[in-house]
């Protein structure tokens, strides 16, 4: 890491020194007074290495908070502005106490290489930018191809058409339904899972047939709590996030008609919270597959992660809702 951020700044070292001194010669020659001095020379190389270790500081520190998103560009630009005018004027001051006769074009001097810097480093950020960005696009795909496989896997798809099997042999309306239900889910899950977010109604309809399934192929195993008085209408989610989290809830924990698993989902302004209550089949305390992939993804998207607390009755998740703005 550090040898990549070292070639970065001596790329924009030896980028913006070697262009400020084809832009001075050309105006020496305009005057006709071309010539070299070693002295103003080191001194120009040092100006630069003022001005590029400081932009490509600013630019390292919001890129911590960034994270492959460029939502703080402007504040970013005005403290490169910042501190590019201070270290004008600390440069200026350094100029005119070691030549004050030439005053004038100390200050062109020293606008010339701050600008050149600047804009350098602009270029540098939109760069890195764009390279984060295209690193996190793949490993968003690569993280929805994984979710996709889970979702449909053979394992999974076997399970549903054994529970169907013995449906149709006991009760055919009941299969009716079941069939119904199964390729919404399925169809749900294929056209939405390469997306990125889905509005939380959307989700919710989903998860609705999703615990239509489950009661389906587990009678009187569950009690769903559905709570919908403050889901807020505008707020959005990625795809199956409720899903996988309430299949994390069925996989770790024992359920039957004389012991059903409760389970319970409402909304906040921020988050939807799934809670259910422990009834654990092993002492695990570590994150399904699934839930690890979706944290990931949130991570990636807006920077949130899951906020999972435990009680000694109830494990709960709380997922974060996204929004096109910081408008509500």
């Amino acid at each position: 890491m550090k040898r990549k951020i070292f070639i970065r700044w001596f790329r924009m070292l030896l980028a913006s020194f070697l262009m400020y001194e084809a832009l001075w010669s050309v105006i020496q020659l305009q005057y006709g007074w071309l010539r070299f001095n070693l002295y103003e020379t080191l001194w120009d190389l040092a100006q630069c290495v003022f001005f590029t270790l400081a932009l490509l500081g600013v630019n390292l520190f919001f890129s911590n908070f960034r994270d492959g998103r460029y939502a703080r560009k402007i504040i970013e630009l005005v403290c490169m502005l910042a501190v590019s005018s201070l270290l004008i004027l600390i440069v200026d001051k350094i100029k005119y106490v070691q030549n004050e006769d030439n005053s004038f074009w100390n200050i062109i001097d020293i606008y010339i290489i701050c600008i050149i810097c600047l804009l350098l480093s602009i270029i540098d950020i939109q760069h890195s930018y764009h390279n984060r960005l295209l690193t996190i696009k793949q490993k968003q795909m690569q993280l929805r191809l994984n979710l996709l496989q889970q979702q449909l896997s053979p394992h999974t798809v076997f399970n549903s058409l054994s529970s169907l099997q013995g449906m149709i042999a006991t009760d055919t309306e009941k299969a009716e339904a079941y069939v119904v239900t199964l390729s919404n889910i399925m169809r749900y899950i294929t056209e939405n899972i390469g997306k990125e977010k889905i509005a939380l109604t959307d989700a919710l309809n989903f998860i609705m047939d999703y615990v239509k399934m489950q009661e389906a192929r587990f009678p009187n195993h569950f009690v769903f709590n559905i709570d919908t008085s403050n889901m807020p209408k505008n707020a959005y989610i990625i795809p199956i996030s409720l899903q996988v989290v309430v299949e994390n809830a069925i996989k770790h924990n024992n359920h039957s008609p004389r012991n059903p698993l409760e389970i319970s989902i409402s909304f906040r302004e921020d988050v939807a919270e799934v809670s259910n209550k422990k009834q654990p089949v092993a002492v695990d305390n570590s994150l399904g597959v699934g839930l690890k992939n979706l944290d990931e993804r949130y991570r990636l998207l807006n920077g949130n992660t899951f906020d999972i607390s435990e009680t000694q009755e109830y494990y709960t998740v709380k997922i974060p809702l996204i929004y096109e703005s910081i408008d509500r």
